[in-house]
């Protein structure tokens, strides 16, 4: 959806400047009219970006930690008695994400215009997660929402602790795996070819490793550009497929399919969906719409279509433990406790012991993981340099032989 930068009046000494997304400049017409200001000038936001190129990166996307930050800022503010709409601004002059301060600014002209909290923050899904405008909505109706804004960080802030701590845990790897790649890659590519003209002097059979070594070495020395190239299209592909559903659907579940990873991202979004469904559901919102709302926050899309599949057998009037004991991904311990939180009448709790096993299950999978890993990867590309090594030394030895 395109964005409109855009000066208006209230009146003659308050002038509100801010980025709004919208269809059409007569969209944002009339949204700032219906919240009592006068538009001044309407443009598109291309118009007004920065010229700094490292800012648009840096600016481009919220992150959650952001989103975070912003809830708890909110909280405190409101709960210390201030008007939201005074607060919003206070937080929009100390906010230093470009596209976060425009979307707080444009909140509160929608809430000083007359709209609801909830409603403002929902008018930017690609800013503020779908689930914020649900809590907020149950917080407004509750009386609660200083308390309701406050579980919300809570829960960026875990869920962005969580997945800080499987990116962190898998950096070494990869890291790892990029570095002997690239090392080996550069021995094939430039290092041995020096050495073909000398071991085609020796004359006689050269070993065997020694001819494969030099087969492989004159291919990747005459053809490496091909295949960078052919990496770079193959991830321009899978970039392509990405964007449509199809093909998100077919990578996530590609992603699921992973022996050691797979399980791990799974819990991952199950941990996330079964704490979405408890804060929901512990401030009044009904389990149908709680459904709905923690949905849309899961990443993968075949666990929101599983999600989606459930939320559609609760509204025919079944219950919510038997549709996920059936979908294959949840495991039976999370079924089991979300059963007797049926039975027991205490759902949200039995919902936040099951997420707390999966963030548990995820922690440890992948501590285990990367232990197999690191010693597995330092073997394999150790292996492959001493091939490598092995292949060039052979004829070398062969030569002091033949002198003695």
């Amino acid at each position: 959806m395109p964005r409109f930068a855009y000066v208006a009046k209230r009146s003659p000494g308050e002038v509100l400047q801010g980025v709004m997304e919208a269809e059409s400049e007569a969209a944002v017409t009339a949204r700032l009219q219906q919240t009592g200001h006068h538009p001044c000038s309407i443009s598109r936001w291309r118009e007004h970006a920065s010229r700094n190129p490292f800012s648009l990166l840096r600016h481009r996307w919220v992150r959650l930690t952001d989103v975070a930050i912003f809830t708890r800022q909110l909280s405190d503010l409101v709960d210390a008695g201030l008007p939201i709409g005074r607060s919003l601004s206070i937080i929009a002059e100390q906010t230093d994400n470009v596209r976060l301060r425009d979307a707080v600014r444009s909140v509160q002209a929608e809430v000083e215009g007359g709209n609801s909290l909830s409603a403002a923050l929902a008018s930017y899904p690609r800013v503020f997660p779908p689930l914020t405008s649900t809590m907020v909505q149950a917080g407004e109706e509750g009386g609660v929402l200083p308390q309701v804004l406050a579980a919300l960080a809570d829960y960026y802030e875990r869920s962005e602790e969580l997945s800080g701590k499987v990116r962190a845990a898998l950096a070494y790897p990869v890291f790892l795996t990029l570095v002997g790649s690239a090392t080996v890659f550069v021995l094939m590519s430039f290092v041995v070819p020096n050495f073909v003209k000398l071991f085609e002097g020796l004359g006689g059979e050269l070993p065997l490793p020694t001819r494969i070594l030099i087969r492989v070495s004159l291919f990747l020395g005459s053809f490496w550009w091909a295949l960078l190239l052919a990496l770079f299209g193959m991830a321009l592909l899978g970039w392509r497929a990405s964007r449509t559903i199809k093909g998100r659907a077919a990578i996530d579940k590609v992603k699921l399919a992973l022996p050691l990873l797979g399980p791990v991202l799974a819990k991952v979004d199950i941990a996330r969906l079964m704490q979405n469904l408890a804060m929901l559901l512990e401030h009044g919102v009904p389990v149908l719409q709680a459904l709905n709302a923690a949905g849309q926050t899961v990443r993968n899309t075949c666990i929101r279509s599983l999600v989606n599949a459930v939320s559609k057998a609760v509204g025919d009037g079944k219950g919510l433990g038997e549709p996920l004991k059936s979908s294959g991904y949840f495991p039976p311990a999370v079924t089991n406790l979300i059963l007797v939180g049926y039975a027991s009448g205490d759902l949200p709790a039995m919902l936040k012991k099951a997420a707390a096993m999966c963030d548990r299950e995820v922690e440890r999978t992948t501590q285990v993981m990367t232990r197999l890993l690191e010693p597995a990867l330092i073997f394999i590309l150790g292996g492959a340099v001493g091939l490598v090594v092995a292949g060039i030394l052979l004829p070398v030895f062969r030569i002091n032989v033949l002198v003695r």
